[in-house]
């Protein structure tokens, strides 16, 4: 690989952080990897270190090496430090600097390597910059998205209710046997790493009673993207009425996701979701919020569980994509064209099957990257996916 020399350059290597910390997807895959460099800058010289983490837990390392100008970083994975075997794709990324509108910088940028599917990433700086604790008020409150676990095939809702008293819930819901649950828990935050443990302590109430769930602890790590924050991480527990010594469930993965959403949008879902009410006499939540090279999309729904009889009607901005759809392992498919900047993707249950409430699997693609969700409906609320199309302002 033979890297570019600029003829100009902006000296603000000496301010950027070493460290860089975010996710990286591939285009068509459904895994998010964690992503981390630690680099050092001299001049329009970059070189330092890369670490991957797929959601299984396999981990990368590489010695990478690249050039900067000031606002664009083009680097290259020049070696597969360790572990020896598998080989994973050697990766040349080109990533922008840019700050988002609180100031907050990142890298976000584009990769590609032989062999293997292109895809993106975005990292956040670890350091000097961005490392004061998290604002109380961006701890608290929900976070959705799913775990896995080590001896499933198939993945579990999960979402957590953080309270300021170091207090809060959780509630599973699972595609197979055993329903859906809601824990009791404890948390705890950890400014210097950026890391919230929480410690799930007993189980509140269950639909299946004679099902044991496992009391679940995780140590997840922050990630602050432009439109959401992110929690991911390990988790291990024990199976109900058990001890960790005598009843060690299967371990796995976590993955949260928290909204941020500026006050334009947080008007515009406020709206649409009172016309919602109104109209069909439930809430409408907005569990995810992505965004989209293009406002020309294709959304695709499935059952990403056992299909159990769900049914479901689709609604994008107050207008029905899909009437009362039987969801099962076919992947239904539409094209949309998105109307605005802020827009709201429902999924309305009809009748929640079998197993209660109603979870189904959402792809958003634009044509360059699809986005894969598991979103969870019931007769009182219903989940929702704010879409916006990214628009790119320079400063």
């Amino acid at each position: 690989m033979v890297f570019l020399v600029f003829g100009w350059y902006i000296g603000h290597s000496q301010s950027l952080p070493a460290i860089w910390k975010g996710t990286l997807t591939q285009t068509g895959g459904q895994d998010t990897f964690l992503y981390e460099l630690q680099l050092e800058w001299q001049g329009q010289e970059v070189s330092g270190n890369a670490f991957s983490e797929n959601p299984k837990g396999g981990k990368a390392q590489f010695s990478v090496r690249g050039s900067w100008d000031g606002r664009l970083m083009l680097l290259q994975e020049l070696k597969q430090e360790m572990p020896a075997q598998p080989k994973w794709c050697l990766k040349y990324l080109k990533l922008e600097l840019a700050t988002d509108g609180r100031g907050n910088q990142h890298f976000k940028g584009d990769w590609q390597a032989e062999g293997c599917r292109p895809g993106s990433l975005v990292l956040f700086p670890v350091g000097k910059i961005g490392s004061a604790a998290l604002p109380v008020s961006g701890r608290l409150g929900r976070w959705t998205g799913h775990l896995d676990q080590e001896d499933r095939e198939y993945g579990f809702f999960y979402e957590i209710i953080l309270e300021a008293n170091g207090k809060g819930r959780s509630h599973i819901v699972s595609e197979a046997s055993g329903g859906t649950a809601t824990h009791q828990l404890d948390w705890q935050w950890d400014s210097s790493r950026q890391v919230i443990t929480i410690i799930e302590k007993k189980v509140l109430e269950k639909t299946d009673p004679d099902w044991p769930w496992c009391i679940k602890q995780a140590e997840l790590s922050l990630l602050r993207e432009p439109r959401r924050q992110v929690l991911t991480g390990d988790w291990s527990g024990f199976i109900e009425g058990f001890t960790k010594k005598d009843g060690a469930c299967a371990s796995g993965k976590m993955y949260l996701e928290k909204p941020i959403l500026e006050q334009q949008a947080q008007r515009e879902m406020v709206d649409q979701s009172v016309v919602y009410e109104k109209e069909h006499g439930r809430k409408a939540k907005v569990d995810r919020v992505i965004q989209v090279s293009s406002p020309k999309i294709r959304v695709r729904i499935w059952d990403n569980g056992t299909v159990d009889g769900d049914i479901v009607t689709i609604f994008l901005n107050g207008e029905k994509l899909v009437s009362k759809f039987r969801v099962n392992k076919h992947k239904w498919s539409i094209p949309v064209t998105l109307p605005g900047k802020e827009n709201l993707l429902i999924i309305h249950s009809e009748d929640l099957g079998a197993i209660t409430p109603n979870t189904v699997a959402v792809s958003i693609d634009d044509g360059k990257k699809e986005q894969i969700l598991v979103i969870s409906s019931d007769l009182r609320v219903s989940g929702g996916i704010l879409i916006q199309p990214f628009e790119y302002s320079g400063e």
